[in-house]
């Protein structure tokens, strides 16, 4: 630390600094903040809710996704759109097989993973990480969302609707050919 003294010191005086002092500063602290988060990660407070989280997503079709690769939920969960990709389009008949991978760091006991499917009327799949869906006709639909929801055993969850993390999973199903 008393080494990017000298060149914060001139970059608040708005004096020049060396490029080896600029390629110091930008070292050490990316090492600084890479051992906080090794610290923070090893006691389990790496984030706010300390909650099993969804990590990867894989499917039938060879889909893989890691949570980084997967859009946002307006309500705190992630979204995969597979609907838009001609290579995942379904039909009835056919079987599909959905997978996800939950934060090692978490007990599998101490959550549930269920999954639904939300066609007329909300069909349940199954619990655990691995679901088969069956397709008939009445997922025909240009978005048949798939939900996935991973509830702790704590008292509290991350979520108002009482998850602590949802994988809704998109995905076109045309009719009968």
């Amino acid at each position: 630390m008393y080494r990017l003294l000298d060149p914060r010191n001139r970059l608040y005086h708005s004096n020049p600094i060396s490029l080896h002092q600029a390629e110091q500063v930008v070292c050490y602290s990316t090492d600084i903040i890479e051992s906080l988060k090794q610290h923070y990660g090893a006691i389990g407070m790496q984030s706010e809710y300390n909650v099993p989280t969804i990590l990867k997503f894989s499917d039938s079709f060879g889909n893989r996704c890691f949570r980084n690769q997967m859009s946002p939920g307006a309500t705190g969960g992630v979204i995969m759109n597979l609907s838009k990709q001609p290579t995942s389009v379904l039909w009835p008949g056919d079987v599909l097989t959905v997978e996800i991978e939950v934060d090692p760091a978490f007990d599998p006991t101490d959550y549930t993973i269920s999954w639904t499917c939300l066609v007329n009327p909300v069909e349940s799949i199954s619990n655990g990480p691995k679901a088969t869906i069956n397709i008939t006709t009445k997922h025909v639909d240009e978005h048949m969302m798939i939900q996935c929801k991973i509830s702790s055993h704590n008292e509290w969850h991350r979520m108002l609707s009482g998850e602590d993390d949802v994988l809704m999973v998109f995905y076109k199903v045309r009719p009968p050919r």
